[in-house]
């Protein structure tokens, strides 16, 4: 047995060593976990896996969505375990469910939840008590060890039976808490032994109670339902293995009805007593709350001390034991206090209860003595006498030897002093001992134990103390009270008489109490009525004690040295002074102006009266109070302050209003009085009086400064001395500051012009306009406008500031100025455009290693500037840079190649650093590096040149001759740094030279230097011009077969202006492949095919050079890609024509007249209209050159492939008959010839424009097919229009007619001529878009519109967007077979839209309907109408229609010979045009249409001549002298004789040549044209009939 014994105890001990580890582990895993519901769920989750590992997982799908919260309330919760049944799984469960119930309640022993345990089979032992743990971990622990019990059985109504009487009560040891709610959870797994229902009930009607039954097993049903009351809280589960599952429901059902508990209201505090501590501090209580109480607030405060006395708030949490109804308010004065208490719950609050205390009641003295009847009470009725009335009585009193004595006497037949006031001092000694005495009943012998109260209770009683006498009788008494209550009043014994229950006999009351006997006299029904009685009983006595030391007593001493101290406006401080506080309690003060007491405590010695008027006297009288007489009054007076407002600030927040504000000084202050001035002529603007602190005014004027006056306004009229603030308006910004522009050099700006009025005479108001680099900062331009103020002007200010530099950010900033004060800035910041312009810009720098770090900055952000003025891309016509900086070795840092990308180059420059060796350089190497820097230079493109010299001087290196290097087509500019500025050199576009004294200096000639370099460009060098007469224009690639595998190249292009003597081509991969020198013959258009092969996909890049007699050449060159089908490289046109900057409207706007050429408006000396209707008729073609003809064809949904290849032919053919190619080569001969004469200056550039074509096709987008080009050959045209195809989509008309007129037309570069623009809109359907706003936009900027179209569906849309009239310029088909009978027709139209007027075309604006007409054609005149009946005799009829035109008369005699062409001036020199070019032809003018072309009939016959046989060669030129030195300017307006002979002896030449070109041609031209117009449309016309008749 020994042995069995120890292995038991062994086996023990490690199972208690194996919780314990288990313990501290799961200890320290609850620690770690964070109260978050994520950390809460993976706890839970874990402790199920721990606890309940057998039980499956609860599916996804099964699991509830409700997500549980934190029980944190105040709450007692029992778990009633049923531990019967006999499965492991059921134990298991229920361990796992009360595991994770825990998880979620918040424990905390004393102000949160508190948990219990009880098994139901041990009915009347709880497993652990609400005061067993503290925290959760030991719970969780104790559940582990819950087991089930073989052979015990349920005892749920026994159980629930202790539960409500014991375990849920305040019993002790096992801690259930008053005023918190109480949660049973019971988990039955089988039924109960004994009856539920009665039992559940009782519990149920408890107050705040929570029943929730859990079932599983063999769990009746009925018996959850008693439990939980209702279905409610019944929470089942379907197996034992699914109890863990449903800790979430029992969650849920617990926090749903402890929120419903929640919602109850809560009933105010009663039972009030007050006990007092010391003389400083007092006990509140009130009887214990039956409700869901958390905490009671009370707020108190004196009750006669000033309003501005704080309250004061204190907070009593009824979950701290012992404590849960007093409250004690410490540091009090002695004086009263109003208190107000409120409970407050979780989700209610009660209504307040008012209260108040006398503080001064603390510390009096008394004799006092307490007689009871004991007659007829029994022991319930004694010990609420004793605990609820005796106990807060002397609770009122402090108790000792020289305050309050209190004594106890009993009687019934006998009176019995228990508590003799002599003997008991201490309020401790006197309640310990009434706790042990007690009652005794008999006969009620009231007037036996009133004798024996005086003699014997009052025998040891003070004789300088009040003594009091409380008798509580339960009845009348059974013997005589006569004659010792007279001798009780005559001693001044004051009686109360508290009657308790039925008296019967008014006379004892009249004898036992004093009088006046209702003030003595209390009535109470019963024993327990008492409870109240102790706060009502202690004011009487406190009372009565007062009483007696106002007329028993000596006064006490006065205060002295009463002062008024810090009067001000509304206020003073009363401060005195008292030393003998023995008998004081406080102090009391009157102020009679208003009437009003105060009372302080004993140990104030200020008071503050506040609401108080200014400037009034007031009176104040202080006394001493206390356990005495009251002292005397000492008085004291002042009067109060008047004060001003202060604060007072002016601020105007809008150009028309002013904000005012100011402090008032007091409360008092009835009314503020407000006059604003003119601070110079003190001339009252406005005066305001308002109550407010803030006043609104609009009368200010801009620019002024005003002085303000504010004054306080008080009862009686009283006003205070005026506040004093000053405002000076501001002028206000000017508004709407906007840029208008912004050019290259210049910006344009503008602002409203400042409207405003004034209190005096109108001055003048300046604007001024700066603008700052954004970059350093530093201003670099000013401009200043001056403007009169008018409040009535609306005016826009404009502001133009010149000379920026391109490429730049800038801040302009804009001012006001009026009356030596300035407005807020406005400001805008922008950049200045970069220019686009075609040059080759060398840099060639000296950078001296003396230069100083930030000189050295400057000078790079110089060169930084110049080149990012410069628009850079991967178009080779644009800018191109190249820098070498001068070293012993001239080092290259920027080749040709580079200057593809702006942030490359300025990268490169600010890497420029000092270098040695530029002082050593010769003229010969400075001179061989500049060439060395422009022989890979492109040829046409002007060359500009800047030198840099920051140490060596230029004179030493530059050439003696300043055009030298211009006979290379170098334009040089020269930057020299020098110790002394001189003034800007300028030849021309040869050569430009500064001379600065500063680095400073460089950045401001950026702009000076671009504009020398944009002058270049638009003014060339004369061998610029050479190299670009010399180059071929128009250049293209196209592909040409050469078997399968390998493609040939065909080269077009139009010749030069000046024939070259030949051509070297090359051809270049990745290395040269092919070059030949070949010879041309003289001819417009040229072709070449490539002889070498070339390879499919493949990037190749052909360069022709071409080379004079004189040496000078000219190359160009072309970059395309050999693709696996039919590939060709658009027209490369080399020489754009320059951008129109500001620079360059500014160069030619102040250029001479002689340098202007055909662009100055001036010096127009040529009709364009004959020169152009000159080179039609020489193309013999009936379209007018200088236009521009752009097809655009429907490829949409409703283009079928076969209507496709019948709009190509259409187009091919139109633009076939049209002659376009051969109007090309006459517009290219015309310049030619005007070139080689010297006269092509004189020539306006759409003279030789010939004809644009842009072909498109369109569906849900457009596509260009040709973009618009001149210089186009049929083949080229052909080629193009047969790649077209149908694309499918949606037509969407309006997008295409968007695109053509701003991306076809106003892009190119004839937007800058006056060309006559033509759409002929091809459609197969319905638009998707609308169409009309964008077909008027087109019309209304001069474009006519044909609109064909091929079907029904196009009949009705297409003739409102076609132009004026319809029967011109719409046209519908209903079959698209019949396109071919039309195109005679459309040709025809086409040709009339092209026709000018003199020097007039139909666009812009038109101020009629008709947009864009052409209307009373002669040709396409309707059938005549009916004949309209006779008129009357004596009526005039109306005019008819004026006849056709007659046969032209035989030639008149000539006229007079004319003064010889030598006598001309130039002025006088009108045309260079053949008279009889088809602009000599008669026009008439419609009376009724503006701007409309009327054709007239064809010339009659004219005789044959013979053909003009071929222009000879010219012979070679000599070799041009040396130029001499410049001669004096001479005057632009002027000429000299030899001048003006020269330009006439050309003007007669070209009028010769031209006639000599006529003649026969012409004549059979014009028959040509004449059959043409009339086939097809007019088959009984005349000039059919002259056809036929005419030889």
């Amino acid at each position: 047995m020994t042995n069995l014994r120890e292995i038991f105890l062994i086996i023990a001990s490690l199972a208690i060593a194996c919780g314990e580890a288990r313990s501290r582990s799961l200890r320290k895993r609850s620690r770690k976990q964070s109260d978050s519901p994520h950390h809460n769920h993976h706890t839970v989750y874990r402790a199920k896996t721990a606890v309940a590992a057998s039980q499956p997982a609860t599916p996804p799908s099964m699991q509830d969505t409700y997500e549980p919260t934190m029980i944190s309330w105040p709450v007692d919760v029992l778990f009633v375990v049923d531990r019967s049944s006999t499965l492991d799984v059921g134990m298991a469960g229920t361990k796992c469910l009360l595991h994770n119930l825990t998880q979620y309640i918040d424990v905390e022993y004393r102000t949160k939840a508190r948990i219990a345990m009880m098994n139901l089979d041990e009915p009347e032992r709880v497993a652990f008590s609400f005061r067993r743990y503290f925290e959760k971990y030991r719970y969780l622990r104790a559940y582990q060890i819950l087991d089930h019990e073989h052979g015990v059985e349920n005892n749920v109504g026994e159980t629930l039976s202790y539960v409500r009487k014991t375990v849920l009560t305040t019993a002790v040891g096992i801690g259930a808490r008053l005023n918190v709610p109480k949660v049973v959870v019971v988990v039955l797994g089988s039924t109960s032994n004994d009856l539920v229902s009665e039992e559940a009930a009782k519990l149920l009607a408890e107050p705040y109670r929570v029943t929730v039954a859990v079932g599983y097993g063999r769990a009746l049903q009925k018996e959850l339902y008693e439990i939980a009351g209702d279905s409610s809280g019944v929470v089942f589960a379907d197996s034992p293995g699914n109890i863990c599952a449903t800790w979430t429901k029992v969650h849920r059902v617990i926090t749903k009805k402890l929120s419903d508990l929640s919602k109850i209201p809560i009933h105010p505090a009663t039972g009030f007593s007050v006990g007092f501590v010391h003389e400083n501090a007092v006990e509140i209580r009130w009887d214990k709350p039956n409700d869901l109480v958390r905490t009671y607030d009370l707020n108190y405060r004196p009750t006669r001390i000033g309003p501005d006395e704080p309250t004061l708030t204190t907070k009593v949490n009824i979950a701290t034991p012992g404590r849960d109804n007093m409250a004690t308010l410490v540091n009090l004065e002695t004086i009263e206090y109003d208190v107000q208490i409120q409970g407050v719950g979780i989700n209610q609050t009660s209504a307040p209860v008012s209260l108040s205390f006398d503080m001064a009641c603390a510390g009096i003295k008394v004799d006092i003595i307490v007689l009871v009847d004991t007659s007829v009470l029994t022991d319930a009725s004694f010990e609420s006498l004793r605990h609820g009335f005796l106990r807060p009585f002397i609770h009122g009193f402090l108790i000792d030897w020289d305050k309050s004595r209190v004594g106890v006497m009993f009687y019934s037949d006998e009176a019995r002093y228990v508590a003799p006031l002599s003997t008991y001092t201490k309020r401790e000694d006197l309640f310990d001992r009434l706790n042990h005495v007690g009652y005794e009943n008999g006969a009620r012998n009231t007037g036996a134990a009133l004798h024996h109260a005086y003699f014997y209770g009052f025998e040891f009683a003070r004789l300088d103390v009040l003594k009091i006498l409380v008798a509580i009788t339960t009845g009348d008494s059974d013997d005589d009270v006569q004659q010792i209550s007279k001798k009780i009043v005559g001693d001044k014994t004051v009686a109360f008489h508290v009657r308790v229950g039925e008296h019967a006999s008014a006379r004892e009351n009249k004898v036992i109490a004093s009088h006046p006997t209702n003030n003595y006299t209390i009535n109470r029904d019963t024993i327990d009525d008492l409870k109240l009685l102790q706060f009502d009983l202690l004011k009487r006595v406190c009372n009565e004690v007062f009483g007696h030391y106002k007329t028993d007593s000596a006064p006490l001493t006065p205060p002295s040295y009463v002062q008024l101290h810090d009067v001000r406006n509304t206020s003073l401080e009363i401060i005195w002074e008292h030393t003998n506080t023995q008998l004081v309690t406080g102090f009391k003060i009157y102020e009679s102006t208003t009437n009003r007491y105060f009372e302080v405590g004993s140990t104030r010695r200020e008071l503050l009266l506040p609401d108080l008027l200014p400037g009034h006297e007031y009176n104040v009288s202080v006394w001493t109070i206390g356990h005495a007489q009251d002292s005397d009054k000492v008085y004291a007076s002042a009067i109060t302050d008047i004060l001003s407002p202060f604060g007072v600030a002016a601020k105007q927040i809008s150009p028309e209003e002013m904000r005012i504000t100011w402090y008032s000084p007091s409360e008092a202050v009835y009314q503020f009085n407000v006059i604003m001035l003119l601070r110079d002529s003190t001339h009252i603007v406005e005066e305001l009086f308002t109550s407010s602190t803030t006043v609104y005014t609009n009368a200010i004027l801009p620019s002024s400064e005003y002085e303000i006056l504010v004054r306080a306004e008080y009862v009686d009229d009283v006003l205070s001395e005026p506040a004093l603030a000053y405002c000076e308006t501001e002028l206000p910004a000017p508004i709407n500051f906007r840029v208008d522009s912004v050019g290259e050099t210049e910006m344009s700006v503008s602002w409203k012009n400042l409207n405003f009025k004034q209190h005096e005479g109108n001055d003048i108001l300046r604007y001024l306009v700066s603008v700052y680099d954004q970059v350093h900062d530093i201003l670099v331009a000013q401009e200043q406008n001056n403007a009169t103020v008018s409040y009535y002007s609306n005016d826009i200010v404009k502001c133009v500031v010149p000379n920026l530099t391109p490429g730049r950010t800038y801040r302009v900033e804009l001012t006001a100025l009026f009356r030596n004060k300035e407005s807020e800035v406005r400001s805008l910041e922008l950049t200045t455009k970069r220019i686009h312009a075609h040059i080759d810009l060398g840099l060639l720098i000296e950078i001296s290693p003396t230069l100083r770090n930030e000189e050295v900055d400057q000078a790079r952000e110089f060169l930084c500037s110049l080149v990012g003025s410069f628009e850079f891309n991967n178009n080779k016509n644009e800018v191109r840079v190249s820098a070498v900086q001068l070293t012993y070795i001239p080092k290259q840092i920027l080749s040709w190649k580079d200057s593809t990308s702006l942030d490359y180059i300025v990268n490169k420059l600010n890497g420029l650093f000092p270098r040695r060796g530029a002082s050593v350089f010769s003229p010969e190497t400075f001179n061989r590096t500049i060439m060395n820097m422009f022989r890979e230079a492109r040829t046409g493109i002007p060359r500009i040149l800047v030198i840099l010299n920051t140490n060596q001087h230029y004179s030493n290196l530059m050439p003696e001759a300043e055009d030298e290097y211009a006979r290379h087509g170098i334009t040089t500019i020269v930057v020299q740094m020098s110790s002394i500025s001189k003034s800007p050199y300028a030849l021309q576009s040869m050569m430009h030279r500064y001379e600065v004294d500063s680095f400073n200096r460089l950045l401001h000639l950026t702009q000076h230097i671009v504009t020398d370099a944009i002058r270049a460009e638009q003014f060339p060098l004369e061998r610029i011009q050479k190299e670009r007469n010399l180059t071929p224009l128009a250049l293209t690639v196209y592909q040409g077969n050469l078997g399968k595998l390998h493609k040939q190249g065909v080269l077009e292009w139009w010749s030069p202006n000046i024939w070259p003597d030949y051509y070297i081509i090359r051809v270049f991969n990745s290395k040269e492949l092919w070059n030949e020198k070949i010879t041309k013959r003289r001819r417009t258009q040229n072709r070449f095919t490539i002889p070498h092969p070339l390879t499919p996909d493949t990037d190749y890049r052909v360069e022709m050079e071409t080379f004079a007699r004189d040496g000078a050449h000219a190359k160009t060159w072309l970059n395309f890609r050999t693709t696996s089908n039919d590939w060709m490289k658009e027209i490369y046109d080399p020489f754009p024509a320059p951008s129109k900057s500001t620079i360059t409207k500014k160069l030619q706007r102040d250029a001479p007249i002689e340098n202007r050429g055909s662009t100055a408006k001036s010096h127009k000396k040529v009709r364009s209209s004959k020169l152009l209707a000159a080179i039609s008729k020489r193309a013999q073609s009936c379209l007018m050159a200088g236009s521009n003809v752009v097809f655009a064809v429907d490829s949409s949904n409703s283009t079928r492939a076969t209507d496709m290849n019948t709009v190509k032919s259409l187009i091919k053919k139109l633009t076939t008959s049209l002659k376009i190619e051969q109007i090309e080569k006459a517009a290219a001969n015309k310049y030619r010839q005007a070139y080689r004469r010297h006269m092509h200056k004189l020539l306006p550039q759409i003279a030789t424009y010939g004809v644009g074509l842009s072909v498109l096709q369109f569906a849900e987008s457009p596509q260009l097919v040709i973009p618009m080009n001149s210089r186009l050959t049929r083949k080229r045209i052909n080629q193009s229009v047969n790649r077209m195809t149908p694309t499918g989509g949606r037509a969407n008309v309006g997008k295409a007619l968007d695109f053509i007129r701003m991306e076809v037309l106003k892009i190119n570069e004839t937007t800058r001529l006056p060309t006559r623009d033509i759409v002929i809109l091809i459609v197969t359907g319905t638009s998707a878009d609308d169409v009309a706003p964008c077909a008027d936009r087109m019309k209304k900027d001069g474009t006519l519109l044909f609109t064909i179209g091929l079907n029904e569906a196009t009949r009705e849309w297409t003739k409102s967007v076609a132009s004026k009239p319809p029967s011109i310029f719409y046209y519908h088909l209903d079959m698209i077979q019949s396109i071919g009978k039309m195109r005679g027709r459309i040709r025809r139209c086409i040709c009339v839209a092209s026709q000018r007027g003199k020097g007039k075309i139909v666009r812009g604006k038109q101020t009629d309907e008709c947009t864009g007409c052409i209307s009373r054609l002669t040709k396409f005149r309707g059938p005549p109408g009916q004949k309209g009946s006779r008129g009357t005799p004596e009526t005039i009829g109306i005019a008819g229609l004026k006849g056709e035109r007659g046969p032209p008369g035989l030639p008149g005699p000539p006229g007079p010979a004319g003064p010889p062409c030598y006598q001309c001036q130039p002025e006088q020199i009108k045309e260079v045009i053949p008279r009889n070019a088809p602009e000599r032809r008669r026009t008439t003018r419609s009376p009724n249409d503006d701007e409309q072309i009327v054709v007239v009939g064809p010339r009659g016959p004219k005789g044959t001549t013979g053909d003009a046989g071929e222009r000879g060669s010219d012979g070679d030129r000599g070799h041009s002298g040396p130029q001499g030195p410049p001669g004096p300017k001479g005057d632009a307006a002027g000429g000299n004789t030899e001048e003006i002979e020269n330009v006439a002896r050309r003007i007669c030449r070209e009028i010769i040549e031209e006639k000599i070109i006529s003649g026969q041609e012409q004549q059979q031209q014009e028959k040509v044209e004449n059959v043409e117009a009339c086939k097809g449309d007019c088959p009984n016309h005349e000039g059919s009939k002259r056809k036929k008749t005419s030889p």
